[in-house]
Formats: structure tokens, C-alpha cells, sequence
């Protein structure tokens, strides 16, 4: 049995060249609009969730116990948590309509943000719902298992506590993976199925399914290589990213220098302005660089999914036209 997870790489590599070579300045340009907002290469969440550490009581000064806070939260706070909160809802619903827009691009080899923007721009909606929906169920599941975890200790029961975290962090693990897989799963093959056949989410995964099932080796392996992949398309990225951020750090470096030399002139106004410009340019080249060093990693990895998909169920097959070109 052929697995399309490692025969399709290759014609992956190929539908990638064909897209961006000759290089195209204006078209990579609006690919690395749309993969600013897509996510990054490796194709992992941007939300990381991070234990607290503690602190020791001995060695730091600093007594073991915190005071309690008091006092009412300041009204800037809330409107700062207000605003970062609006932010990252808008992100990520920008983020799900670019998905419908990527691979349109990628079928039709042409990018044009602004048509397919008013074009899917419903169907974007319905994927951010479901995005919102499964991470707050995900994200209330953990709470309360951190809740049943934390509330034993709280009263005097660790032994309790202990007990159940053995049982908790297994299921929590397990269902991080579950909706890892959930939404990769929606965004790399159940999108494609709602924009060529203008379903919503459930009635793409209605149709999905079976071939899902019937041709689940297939994508288990998909699961495997492409998870390898990612993480290889990732390594790249940061390597390539990093040696041209090192080119960029040179002249920028060198203004900086002379903004330290002008401070140490007692003109610490303008020494201060001209290391602060360099800095933000600095962090400016360097965002610029990642997205254009992340447009052919995307790119492929994208192509690389809708490949699998067009083998496993023919009526799902995008890109017919490049396919058959590769193939022949």
C-alpha cells in the first residue's frame, strides 16, 4: 500500500515551486499577509499555557508569604485587559477567514486577498466559532480539573490532591492532544471541503468522515510524517531566519553604536533616539523576514495536505490542474 503521507512530499515540493518561482515580490507579499495571520510554521498554537513557579524562602530575603492585595483593581487595568482581549479575538478571527483565502490562493495560484476576503468571509465566521468553541470547552475542562487538583490542598487533604493530579494530568495531556488533532484536523482537510463544496463546519466533517475512516492508515500516518515535517519545515525556518537576522544586526548594530557615542556626548535626547530606532527596526526587519522565510514552509505544508486529501477521496481534490501537471 502506497502511504500519500511520504509519496506526496515530493509533489508537495513541486506544487510549491511552480507557486512561487519565478520569484513574484507583490505575490509573496500577500502570502506573507495572509501567514502572518494563519499562524506560524510549525503550525502550533500561538497560546501557550505555562505553569508558576515558586520561589525559595531562604537565600533572596523575601518572606515566603505574599501580603494579600487589596484594594479595587485600577479602572486602566481592566480597560488594558479589555483591549488585549479584543485584539486576540479579532487576530484570530482574521486568522480564520486567511484560511479560506490561503487555500484559494493556492488552488487558483493567485493571490487576492480583498475578493476572497468578501468571498468566504461567512464561512471564516463559522470556523472561528468553532475555534472559540473548542477552546473554551478545552480551556474549562483544565480549569476544573485544576480546581478539583488545587481545592483538597486548599483544606488540608494534599494526600487527596496528590492523588487525583496522577489521574488529571494523564486526561489533561490526552485531551490537548485530542483537540490539537480536532483543529488541525478542521483547518487542514474539513476547510478545504467547506469552500469546494459551500458547507459549514458540520456538514463538511459529515462528509469528511467517512473518508477519514475508511482511509484512517492513510492519515495516521499523515499524523506521524507531518508532525516530522513541521517540526523540519520549523528548524529551517529559524535557521535561514536567524542568519539574515545576523546580516540585518550589522548596520543596525553599527547605529546603535553611534547612538551610545552620542549619549556618552551628554546628548542623551538624541543618543537615546537613535539606539531606539534601531531596535525597532531591528525587531521590524526581523518580523518582516520571518513572514517572507515562512511563506514557501506554509506554502508546502499546506500543499502537502491537500495532496493527501485529493488521493485519499478524489471529489476532494482541489488542485486537479497542478496534480495532474506534476504527475504527468
Amino acid at each position: 500500500m502506497t502511504l500519500y503521507a511520504i509519496s506526496d512530499i515530493e509533489d508537495a515540493i513541486t506544487a510549491t515551486r511552480a507557486l512561487l518561482w519565478p520569484i513574484n515580490g507583490w505575490r509573496w507579499a500577500k502570502l506573507a499577509v495572509i501567514v502572518f495571520f494563519i499562524g506560524s510554521v510549525s503550525g502550533t498554537s500561538p497560546f501557550q499555557f505555562g505553569g508558576t513557579g515558586s520561589v525559595p524562602n531562604g537565600g533572596s530575603g523575601v518572606s515566603g508569604s505574599m501580603p494579600p492585595m487589596t484594594g479595587p483593581v485600577p479602572g486602566a487595568v481592566w480597560v488594558l485587559v479589555a483591549v488585549v482581549a479584543l485584539l486576540v479575538v479579532a487576530f484570530v478571527l482574521i486568522g480564520s477567514v486567511m484560511e479560506f483565502v490561503f487555500v484559494r490562493a493556492l488552488q487558483r495560484e493567485t493571490v487576492t486577498i480583498r475578493r476572497d476576503w468578501s468571498a468566504y468571509w461567512p464561512q471564516g465566521l463559522r470556523l472561528f466559532g468553532f475555534r472559540l468553541l473548542l477552546g473554551a470547552v478545552s480551556l474549562g475542562i483544565i480549569a476544573v480539573l485544576i480546581l478539583i487538583v488545587a481545592a483538597p490542598g486548599v483544606i488540608g487533604y494534599e494526600g487527596v490532591s496528590a492523588g487525583f493530579a496522577v489521574f488529571a494530568i494523564p486526561v489533561a495531556v490526552v485531551l490537548a492532544l485530542v483537540a490539537g488533532l480536532l483543529n488541525g484536523f478542521t483547518t487542514t482537510f474539513v476547510v478545504p471541503i467547506m469552500l469546494l463544496e459551500e458547507r459549514g463546519i458540520i456538514g463538511a466533517w459529515r462528509r469528511f468522515w467517512p473518508t477519514l475512516t475508511a482511509q484512517w492508515k492513510q492519515y495516521l500516518a499523515y499524523v506521524v510524517v507531518g508532525t516530522v515535517l513541521r517540526i523540519a519545515v520549523g528548524i529551517a525556518a529559524g535557521i535561514v531566519t536567524a542568519l539574515l537576522a545576523v546580516v540585518v544586526a550589522i548596520p543596525l548594530g553599527l547605529l546603535g553604536v553611534l547612538g551610545a557615542v552620542v549619549i556618552t556626548t551628554a546628548e542623551l535626547a538624541a543618543g537615546g533616539l537613535i539606539i531606539a530606532i534601531a531596535v525597532i527596526a531591528f525587531v521590524f526587519a526581523v518580523t518582516i523576514i520571518s513572514l517572507f522565510v515562512a511563506v514557501p514552509m506554509r506554502t508546502f505544508l499546506r500543499y502537502y495536505a491537500l495532496l493527501i486529501l485529493g488521493d485519499t477521496e478524489a471529489e476532494f481534490d482541489l488542485i486537479t490542474e497542478r496534480r495532474d501537471a506534476i504527475r504527468a
